[in-house]
């Protein structure tokens, strides 16, 4: 949590409505494609989009029929999944007159409207029920910050609900009432802002001003993203809340990407986290052949600065190309068709992350704050290493990446930087078993000068390379770094699964998935750094 000392960088809703700046948005030419850095016009990708958008298609995905769509970005309708959008509340209790009101706590409410009491009879009767320990009250009447940082995490544990399950959102906005103080929080991908708390009876304005422009906040305004659109518009064709589904919220739904309509499946796969690029990724298959996944959407907020899944793979594709001994590593790639890169700006859709970023450089440029872009990807549908069932297979898949990388490396000049378990996957092909090197977002172009393009840590805890998990200095990712991922990739597979596909030892390198970066680049260390014998996968 980034701690702001006492500076009220957002007072209230109704402050960053009317203080943050809004700054230009740059127009971009949407078939303009960033590669290595720049951006370059030679692309077969024609179709055009609204000027806050970027979007390529590829020239081999069949084009729908002319009642099948050919909207130029995502289709959507926002009006059913809006419903579903609220902020977050917590109420805490007020104690005797001769403690602060930040000195006691309760549990946070399941409501979703903001709410406060001034009744004694009420907080008493909260007070008796939800202060359980007389360590607690302890705490609260001698620690009080420490009080207030425990709720400030509950509603952080809230807002990563949010983000991490249900519909897709781009930020979180929820609010700590404490008796007749009022504390907002902001959360993204990029960071977490807390107002300063402010005084119900002293600023009885100021906080109606609040209630008002929280309840008129739109979809967008809430953070929803309206990925999808249902037809009919029917709340009945949604589960009851009570037993919503999180692996199909979206399954039956049509998205038209480009020219194509498509009809998306379940979750595969999604992020949890409240910092990074919450990733998404759903089964999606053509309008015409509903029940046939072949392909995946994935959706993401990655920096607004990196280039972009689909030019690294649109380079390496156009590199293959210029040697026919090169067509090989095509299969060992994942085959895009199209992507789309929408800003998140402020105008029709009132996303507030331009002037959020605005108004911190100016009045907070220490932040660093990294404003992102809403990015959709569609890709063929591939397996995960776990679902092999040979030993030979593994075998195969793990030699098959081996030269993919490699061949990145000497001949696109792409380092991927984030080898993974997840990022080694399985196409297979007249049944044959082709090992793919997947997800190059956080790959960057070679330059003689790297550098990374986000301010938090590039890869994946367990697999990270010992020496950029926790470095005393600034440390440029290297080719061997990425071997030494694959090699903690092998290792755990072997260690911790069996060949269904399931893990059977979670005990082994149990560690490397919940300790410390300290702790981990510690114990990676001693296994590939120091000369010994091998120790136990049990004791480490």
């Amino acid at each position: 949590m980034k701690r702001l000392g006492g500076v009220s960088l957002v007072r209230s809703v109704a402050d960053v409505k009317s203080k943050f700046v809004v700054g230009n948005v740059d127009q971009h030419n949407p078939n303009d494609v960033p590669a290595s850095g720049n951006t370059t016009s030679q692309t077969p990708f024609s179709t055009p989009a609204r000027s806050t958008s970027k979007m390529i298609e590829s020239a081999t995905w069949p084009r729908a029929s002319s009642t099948g769509g050919g909207s130029s970005a995502i289709s959507v309708d926002s009006d059913t999944l809006g419903r579903r959008a609220g902020t977050k509340t917590l109420k805490r209790a007020r104690g005797s007159d001769d403690l602060p009101s930040t000195n006691k706590r309760v549990k946070g409410s399941g409501t979703s409207s903001a709410s406060a009491s001034d009744s004694n009879d009420i907080t008493d009767d909260l007070y008796d029920e939800e202060l359980e320990t007389s360590h607690e009250m302890d705490l609260a009447a001698i620690a009080p910050s420490v009080i207030r940082e425990e709720v400030q995490l509950q509603t952080a544990g809230y807002a990563l609900e949010f983000l991490s399950s249900g519909v897709l959102r781009s930020h979180m906005i929820g609010m700590v009432v404490d008796t007749n103080e009022i504390q907002l929080g902001y959360y993204d991908h990029s960071g977490i802002l807390l107002s300063q708390p402010f005084s119900i009876k002293t600023n009885e304005f100021h906080f109606l001003a609040t209630l008002y422009h929280l309840r008129a906040l739109s979809g967008s305004g809430r953070g929803i993203v309206p990925l999808s659109k249902r037809s009919p518009l029917d709340s009945n064709n949604y589960p009851s809340r009570n037993f919503f589904p999180v692996t199909n919220i979206y399954t039956g739904a049509d998205i038209t990407l480009g020219s194509r309509l498509l009809v998306l499946g379940d979750i595969q796969y999604r992020a949890r986290s409240i910092i990074g690029r919450g990733t998404l990724v759903i089964d999606a298959a053509p309008k015409s052949q509903p029940r046939t996944p072949l392909y995946i959407v994935k959706v993401s907020f990655p920096s607004a600065d990196r280039a972009s899944e689909a030019s690294m793979l649109w380079l390496a594709s156009k590199t293959a190309k210029r040697n026919p001994d090169w067509n090989w590593v095509e299969r060992h790639l994942p085959g895009f068709k199209f992507w789309l890169d929408i800003e998140l700006v402020n105008g029709q859709d009132d996303f507030p992350q331009e002037r959020i970023k605005a108004f911190l450089d100016e009045h907070c440029p220490q932040f660093s704050y990294e404003e992102r872009v809403l990015r959709v990807l569609v890709q063929d549908k591939l397996y995960p290493l776990t679902s092999l069932r040979v030993e030979a297979q593994y075998a195969q898949v793990f030699c098959d990446v081996l030269q993919a990388h490699r061949w990145l490396y000497d001949h696109a000049r792409i380092l991927h930087r984030d080898i993974s378990m997840n990022n080694i996957m399985v196409r297979e092909v007249d049944d044959k078993i082709f090992g793919v090197l997947n997800d190059l977002d956080l790959s960057s172009p070679l330059t003689n000068q790297p550098s990374a393009t986000s301010k938090h840590r590039t890869g994946t805890r367990p697999f990270i390379a010992y020496e950029l998990q926790y470095p005393p200095r600034k440390v440029t990712p290297l080719y061997r770094h990425d071997l030494e991922s694959l090699f903690y990739v092998i290792l755990c597979l072997s260690c911790r699964y069996n060949l269904q596909g399931k893990e059977k030892f979670p005990d082994r390198y149990a560690v490397w998935y919940t300790g410390s970066d300290e702790v981990v680049s510690g114990l990676k260390f001693r296994l590939v750094g120091e000369s010994g014998p091998f120790e136990s996968p049990s004791l480490t």
